[in-house]
């Protein structure tokens, strides 16, 4: 009867508000890992949602912290995880990703962005995942709790 009346279903209501204070703690947690747990983070999204990764993970490589390939729509991306970077930041590594021409994506990826990032207007071959998208990512694809045991 509620669904008729257009009344949201009070456990639907209860369900929105405690997913939506998950993810806000999910969001928090993020700057609290270690750099390392991060980049781990960052490579499990990527294998759970089709990508494979034809790079060592993180370390000191100075380019691209992820090489990743993607059989089906036969891709490679580049990804750049970082816990903290500004737009200065960004476009730097913008400017590196095109020099090499070898990447069809470039995914940037920063818990603590200092101000809000943004790719060109006309780059829809850029990705920024910063805070809200990145705490959903993690929650749809079930790695809360992977989060939370990394800092328990």
């Amino acid at each position: 009867m509620r669904r008729i009346n257009g009344i949201e279903e009070p456990i639907v209501a209860k369900a929105s508000q405690i997913r939506t204070a998950l993810l806000e703690v999910t969001i928090e947690a993020l700057q609290l890992l270690h750099w390392a747990d991060f980049e781990t983070l960052v490579d499990i999204i990527f294998a759970r949602s089709g990508w494979n990764r034809v790079s060592v993970l993180g370390g000191t490589k100075k380019l691209v912290d992820l090489e990743l390939e993607h059989a089906v729509i036969n891709e490679r991306a580049a990804v750049q995880v970082k816990s903290a970077a500004s737009q200065k930041t960004l476009d730097a590594y913008i400017r590196r990703m095109d020099a090499t021409e070898q990447f069809d994506r470039f995914f940037f990826i920063c818990h603590s962005p200092k101000g809000a990032l943004s790719a060109p207007d006309d780059r829809a071959d850029i990705h920024i995942w910063t805070g809200r998208e990145l705490g959903s990512t993690i929650m749809r694809l079930g790695l809360h709790d992977w989060v939370m045991e990394r800092l328990a």
